[in-house]
This record gives C-alpha cells, structure tokens and sequence, in this order.
C-alpha cells in the first residue's frame, strides 16, 4: 500500500507520477442475467394454481412446524402487498396455508381431504383459495 492513498499500487490503478500500471486490469465475465421483478411474476398469468397448500409454502406433506413457519415467512415476505405490488392473492393463500398447517387439527382433516382426493373419492374437496374470497365476501 502506498503511504499516500489507501489504493493498493499495481492492481489496475495508475501509479503517482503518471505511469501505467504493468498489470492489466480485471475483465469481467460477460454473463448475461434477465432480472424480473416481483411484481412482473405476480402481474404474469399463473402457469398452474397450486394444487395444495404444500405447493403454496413449497414445503413437503412431512414437514414440521419449524419448516412451515419459515416457509411461511418467505413467501410472506415476497408476495406481502408493500413489498410485491399485484401479489396480495398469493399473500392471502400463503396466509391461510399457514393457518391451516400451522395448527395440527385442521392439517389432519386437511390431510384427509387430499387423500381422499388423491384415491379419486367423489366427496367436495375444500378450496381455500375460495374459502378466502367467500370469507372477504362476507366481512364486507
């Protein structure tokens, strides 16, 4: 280091006094990198709803509590309306996913539902993402 400047001397920066440094400097790597925002995939179509809750924490049927709460803080924090403009739908599904698998009553029937929809039982199935419309519906 030169004892006048905090610049290390030869790594690309001229030298005091005007000559050029014998070192080349650094290249970058030409990569190319598509950035989307956040809002532009909560704007875009869904390619496929998800079909669980599961899906909409993306956390495994055998996750533990641990694993759910962290999940849910994710995408919380990701689709929250201040943070994610357009994204308050999967906010909400996100929300009520948690509340549902956060509390290992409601899971166990919520488990039930997907294995009986999984052997191809013909009972009505639950929709959450329904049950949180009707439930605005119903506070308005």
């Amino acid at each position: 280091m030169s004892s006048v400047c905090a610049r290390p001397v030869g790594l690309g920066y001229p030298q005091i006094g005007g000559a050029a440094s014998s070192c080349q400097p650094r290249r970058s790597r030409a990569t190319v990198r598509t950035r989307v925002s956040a809002s532009a995939v909560a704007m875009a179509p869904p390619e496929r709803a998800a079909a669980t809750m599961y899906e909409v924490l993306a956390v495994d049927e055998t996750a533990g509590p641990e694993e759910i709460k962290a999940a849910y803080r994710r995408a919380a924090r990701r689709w929250h309306p201040d943070a994610c403009p357009g994204g308050a739908d999967r906010f909400m599904l996100a929300r009520e996913a948690y509340e549902v698998l956060s509390d290992p009553e409601r899971r166990r029937g919520y488990d039930i539902q997907l294995r009986v929809k999984s052997k191809g039982g013909g009972g009505k199935v639950f929709d959450f993402a329904l049950s949180i419309k009707e439930t605005h519906l119903n506070e308005l």
